[in-house]
């Protein structure tokens, strides 16, 4: 059945055979559940437990658990194809995923070079997902960069701890070009 056919059948539907199939779609599966609230709220309103859930459990598994970076990533890829346009939980996601990967690494130790170059990829794409965002729709995202990097400087592998630190550098100097600065006491 190909989406022509498909539509018409879907415009032949009464109202209650609708509703009873949208049910059935968003009972289906997370990504479906997601998709409607992507559809009917407002952009940022999708929870996002269940990716991080997803994340933290394949990125910062307990201490006998495995290291699945794919699955990480994969929860962040399925949460862009339900929710396209909300960037702001999208990057939200990645540095969760940034976050859990410091705190794996922090508690047993050092890993390997696949698992850090991991973690700069997704910073990669923190940077540049942001790129097209105005600096005050991610303030919070450079206040918790900053957390990361007290967090992981000089106690993390594989040069990983100073590319946090460069990429907070560079959220900052964003900032501070358009006059958002830093109130904190230095």
């Amino acid at each position: 059945m190909n989406w022509t056919q498909v539509k018409k059948q879907l415009q032949a539907l009464e109202k209650p055979e609708t509703m009873k199939l949208f049910k059935a779609l968003f009972s289906l599966n997370h990504e479906n559940r997601t998709v409607f609230e992507n559809a009917l709220g407002e952009i940022g309103s999708v929870s996002l437990k269940y990716y991080k859930d997803e994340i933290a459990a394949s990125v910062n598994p307990s201490w006998n658990g495995s290291i699945n970076l794919n699955r990480g990533r994969k929860a962040i890829s399925q949460f862009k194809k339900a929710a396209p346009d909300d960037n702001l939980s999208r990057i939200d996601l990645m540095l969760f995923f940034v976050e859990q990967a410091a705190a794996q690494s922090l508690e047993y130790g050092s890993v390997n070079e696949r698992f850090y170059n991991s973690m700069c990829k997704m910073l990669d794409s923190v940077m540049s997902l942001s790129k097209s965002m105005h600096p005050a729709k991610y303030q919070h995202i450079t206040e918790r960069l900053r957390l990361l990097d007290s967090k992981t400087s000089g106690q993390i592998g594989w040069g990983t701890c100073d590319y946090i630190t460069d990429c907070l550098a560079e959220l900052e100097s964003r900032a501070e070009q358009i006059g958002l600065t830093d109130d904190r006491a230095e």
